[in-house]
């Protein structure tokens, strides 16, 4: 991204057809701000999002803490582009969720995934279903977004070594608000 340019990072996301995966590991405090940002930006550009979490999205409280440049404003048109799964407690309704998507002919574009950790009781789980999302996203041609959580940082090499995310990126907190950082520890 140019220094002086008008482009952010979430449209670096949505423009760059090369970026299949991106990878947020937290450092602190929750990524779930910035990728409700994410997916609303997306949404309202007319991707289909589904977006698994534990843990219920409180959308707007999620905005009302990002430092950054506002994301669109909240409106049907950009609610219909999103579905939240909130049921996929465990490992293996995340596996049967993924493995649905074969039996139906999908319009999902991006899939959001907050805090993939909580998935993984060992590191054989977490390599099998890092295996499986990295082949959903090259079978259905989509873009994966997801977070690691600070107690999950022990799975970096293999989420690495299995995923190859394209961009990988860390959240913080910041006065009072999250903002999200490259690897170079450049503020995105």
């Amino acid at each position: 991204m140019e220094p002086d340019s008008d482009e952010t990072c979430i449209d670096a996301l949505i423009n760059d057809a090369e970026t299949k995966i991106t990878c947020i590991y937290e450092n602190g405090y929750g990524s779930a701000p910035f990728l409700m940002q994410i997916a609303l930006t997306l949404a309202y550009n007319g991707y289909k999002i589904v977006i698994l979490s534990k843990e219920k999205f409180d959308m707007q409280a999620n905005l009302n803490c990002i430092q950054g440049p506002p994301a669109p404003p909240i409106h049907p048109e950009s609610a219909k582009n999103i579905t939240f799964l909130h049921k996929i407690s465990s490992h293996e309704t995340l596996l049967e969720w993924l493995f649905s998507l074969s039996n139906k002919t999908t319009s999902l574009a991006v899939l959001v995934i907050d805090k993939l950790d909580q998935y993984f009781s060992d590191v054989h789980v977490a390599a099998l279903l890092l295996a499986v999302l990295r082949h959903t996203v090259n079978t259905y041609d989509i873009k994966l977004i997801l977070s690691i959580s600070q107690d999950g940082l022990k799975y970096t090499r293999l989420v690495a070594n299995i995923l190859y995310p394209n961009k990988i990126l860390r959240s913080g907190w910041n006065d009072r608000c999250v903002e999200i950082r490259d690897m170079s520890e450049k503020l995105v």
